[in-house]
């Protein structure tokens, strides 16, 4: 019995080829900026997933960092290159996310919405973000975040976010002789977080949120981070029919 090989086209195989090397290439560009930044923004409500739902937020990102350093000036820093996040529902009221903070970073969190109202929202957020490749050395580190999410309804398609909350970064080894702005990103340590972003519902399936949101460690140094993005989420949004359209609001 015979067989018989089905073979490629010289064009496809062609195309196959280019697209590698390309992707190589890309790869080989973008890694000198994967140095772990931090992506703290939320891009959502506290309301969350409803069960068995998924949705997925692609987020565009820029880091500001400052602090009382020898070194340090104020200094923008863009992600590169996009946030993905994907939340999924769980639970009534609770659901899960996972992340990678511009592809370089990754984590996860719960978020448990405890009160839910026709004005206002509140949920509690824990997360923990590990970031690797900071600095010379290659220095990682885990950030963990418990912020209050505290959602002001508007109308079933606008939402104003409050983050604040507190963020411990605990870093895997000494980054004593790295750079000021590892120490910035990086300093074992206690820091507060507020953040403060607008979630604007276009469809049940697409929404936007520009968000802001600062890092700031309370000691001599005044070190800060502000992490400043643009989110799109994509999939089935939580739901807000309990609250009335726009001047309905009372």
């Amino acid at each position: 019995m015979s067989t018989t090989r089905t073979r490629r086209p010289r064009a496809l195989l062609f195309f196959q080829t280019r697209s590698a090397f390309a992707a190589a290439w890309l790869f080989s560009i973008a890694l000198p900026a994967l140095t772990g930044c931090p992506s703290p923004n939320i891009y959502g409500t506290p309301r969350t997933v409803a069960p068995g739902e998924t949705t997925h937020t692609f987020a565009f990102e820029a880091n500001h960092y400052s602090g009382d350093y020898p070194l340090t000036t104020s200094r923008l820093e863009p992600s590169m290159p996009v946030t993905y996040m994907l939340r999924a529902g769980m639970a009534e009221q609770i659901d899960v996310g996972v992340r990678l903070g511009s592809l370089s970073s990754i984590g996860a969190d719960v978020k448990g919405n405890f009160l839910r109202s026709k004005m206002v929202d509140l949920a509690v957020n824990p997360a923990v973000q590990m970031l690797p490749l900071l600095g010379d050395h290659g220095h990682g580190m885990v950030y963990t975040e418990v912020p209050l999410l505290v959602g002001i309804n508007f109308s079933r398609s606008a939402t104003l976010v409050a983050s604040p909350g507190f963020t411990y970064i605990a870093p895997f080894d000494s980054i004593a002789h790295e750079s000021d702005r590892v120490h910035i990103l990086g300093e074992g340590g206690m820091r507060g977080r507020l953040g403060l972003g607008f979630n604007m519902r276009f469809s049940k399936f697409f929404a936007l949120q520009p968000e802001v949101t600062t890092i700031r460690k309370f000691d001599e140094t005044k070190a800060m981070i502000i992490a400043v993005g643009l989110g799109f989420s994509l999939g089935k949004l939580p739901s807000f029919d309990d609250v009335p359209e726009d001047d309905d609001v009372e």
